[in-house]
């Protein structure tokens, strides 16, 4: 990376923080609030309580809308073992764990559940937790002082901007390459 380019864009950011250009991102913080009044992991009626957490006026394009989208498919999940999803997000929030592995255990216990529908309901494909965005929303709402929505395009794009020579691949876990290029 280019340390003028990264202070370029710095100050290019500092300028539009400056605008009314950024308030159409201002629902982020519509969000992040009504995460914080509806959010209760002990609460009763937990797929209540997540849907109702995952609530804007604005937009749900982080969560996808309420059909086939990581909302639905997690409240299938809640709905389906309540008692194991609810320490899958204790875990995802435990901050004295490792990121990583907290993410990746998600991701895994979530295909614990899933496996087994998709033997009854062929329809169902994916519980869309393996994708690191989603995951990185509900820490987002949780933290949002540690940590930010991810999305690997825009950050790709950027990489690319300060002209980084190692711009990291895009990652999802489990999902394995399906033959070997040479």
């Amino acid at each position: 990376m280019k340390v003028n380019l990264i202070n370029d864009y710095k100050d290019r950011f500092k300028e539009f923080l400056n605008s009314t250009d950024h308030l159409e991102n201002a629902f982020y913080f519509e969000i992040i609030e009504n995460w914080k009044e509806n959010w209760n992991i002990e609460g009763k009626g937990f797929s209540q309580i997540y849907d109702s957490s995952l609530q804007s006026k604005v937009s749900g394009r982080h969560w996808g809308g309420s059909r086939n989208s990581p909302k639905s498919m997690m409240i299938t999940l809640i709905n389906q073992n309540e008692d194991f999803m609810r320490p899958c997000f204790r875990d995802l929030f435990n901050e004295t764990l490792d990121l990583g592995l907290r993410l990746d255990r998600f991701g895994y216990h979530a295909d614990q559940i899933l496996q087994p529908m998709m033997g009854r309901n062929p329809k169902l494909s994916t519980h869309f937790h393996n994708d690191r965005s989603i995951l990185c929303l509900y820490l987002a709402l949780e933290y949002p002082d540690r940590y930010c929505l991810f999305d690997y395009p825009t950050f790709n794009s950027m990489m690319e901007k300060f002209e980084s020579r190692n711009i990291p691949v895009s990652y999802t876990h489990l999902t394995l390459p399906t033959k070997r290029i040479v």
